[in-house]
């Protein structure tokens, strides 16, 4: 995997902080738990597995069917009681489970069958930290702009002249199976030797500046 380190110098005069936002103009939500947020549209699949996503498989009534399974860099796994691996990837939980039945109706009779993702992996989250109200982790899943993130963070902290905010986005270097993916693009967009750093006048991002609101 290779890290991407955006560091954001903002310079800004006078700034009323800004509160967490459950909902914008683009309908894009940001769900909120222990740990980290989502920012995503409302019209997403949901959660779509990749290299490195743990999942659990579990047949109710027929326990030697069970498994918990990691899917390899291929997008596939190896069921014990299957020849030949499965391609689950870029795939939803209900997808993979669908799929399941279909297979498992070959062995078994109405199969009832539970498939969740124990572990992922594959997408590591974008972190803002620094110079901000509540630093906060994203599971970015569609394009975000930073002054979307800002106000998710709580804006600004009031008290800083000029601040250091900073990004922190790790993009795997895995294969991306969802052919339609903005991720894979924004990693061949990015040398991923090359940390990118940007100077940028909080009044150039307040004004809606193109350069200032990456």
């Amino acid at each position: 995997m290779n890290t991407k380190i955006l560091a954001l110098i903002i310079c800004f005069g006078a700034f009323s902080v800004q509160s967490i936002s459950a909902q914008n103009d683009s309908g894009a939500t940001v769900t909120t738990d222990n740990t980290q947020n989502q920012v995503s549209d409302n019209s997403s699949r949901g959660y779509t597995v990749g290299t490195g996503d743990e999942i659990t498989v579990r047949v109710i009534g027929e326990s030697n069917f069970d498994g918990i399974y990691t899917v390899d860099e291929n997008g596939e796994i190896q069921l014990a009681s299957v020849s030949d691996p499965i391609f689950v990837g870029c795939k939803t939980e209900k997808e993979i489970r669908g799929q399941m039945i279909k297979l498992y109706s070959k062995y078994l009779v109405n199969p009832q069958i539970n498939v969740q993702f124990s572990k992922r992996t594959s997408r590591p989250p974008a972190v803002v930290y620094g110079a901000v109200v509540t630093p906060q982790q994203y599971d970015l899943r569609r394009p975000a702009r930073l002054r979307e993130l800002l106000s998710y963070s709580g804006g600004v902290l009031s008290e800083g002249a000029s601040g250091k905010i900073q990004i922190t986005h790790t993009i795997s270097s895995s294969p991306n199976f969802c052919k339609d993916s903005n991720e894979i693009v924004a990693a061949q967009a990015v040398d991923p030797s090359k940390t990118l750093t940007a100077s940028i006048r909080y009044s150039d991002l307040i004004a809606g500046v193109e350069s200032a609101n990456p």
